[in-house]
C-alpha cells in the first residue's frame, strides 16, 4: 500500500494506530489486496501529541489487601436477571484484585448496598474509589 493512501484511510478512519487500522481495514477486505507500512506519518496526529499535557494526577497503589476499594455500578442490559435485578453493584480490592458482585434492583439503591458491603468487611479500606458514572 503506498504511504500516501495509508495516510487518507489512517485520517478517515479517525487518525487510529496501525494496529486499528489493520483491523478496519481486515473488516472491509482490503488486506488480501495491500500491505500497510509500519509507519504512517500524519501532520494532525504529531502536532497533537506534540502539545499533549502530562498527566499530573497521582495514582495511589494498595500496599495490602483492602486498603483501596473500587467501586462500580454494572448494569446487564435491558434483560432483568433471574432474580428481577437489572444492575450489580461490584466492588474489586486494589492489591488482590479480588471481587464481590451484590445484585441491585436500582441504581438508587447503591449507597445501602456499600453500607452493607462495608458492614461485611472486618477493617474499613483507607479509600473508596468511585467513578461516578464517568
Amino acid at each position: 500500500m503506498p504511504k500516501e493512501l495509508a495516510a487518507r484511510l489512517h485520517a478517515k478512519f479517525g487518525h487510529q494506530g496501525r494496529n486499528r487500522l489493520l483491523r478496519s481495514l481486515k473488516l472491509f477486505g482490503w488486506l488480501d489486496r495491500y500491505h500497510v507500512p509500519l509507519q504512517i506519518t500524519c501532520a494532525a496526529c504529531n502536532i497533537t501529541k506534540a502539545r499533549r499535557r502530562p498527566r499530573t494526577g497521582t495514582i495511589r497503589v494498595a500496599k495490602y489487601a483492602g486498603q483501596i476499594i473500587h467501586a462500580e455500578i454494572f448494569t446487564g442490559g435491558s434483560a432483568p436477571a433471574l432474580d428481577g435485578n437489572r444492575y450489580a453493584a461490584i466492588f474489586t480490592d486494589g492489591k488482590s484484585g479480588k471481587i464481590l458482585a451484590l445484585p441491585i434492583a436500582r441504581t438508587s439503591l447503591f449507597g445501602e448496598i456499600m453500607r452493607e458491603f462495608l458492614a461485611r468487611l472486618r477493617t474499613l479500606p483507607e479509600e473508596m474509589v468511585l467513578d461516578s458514572g464517568g
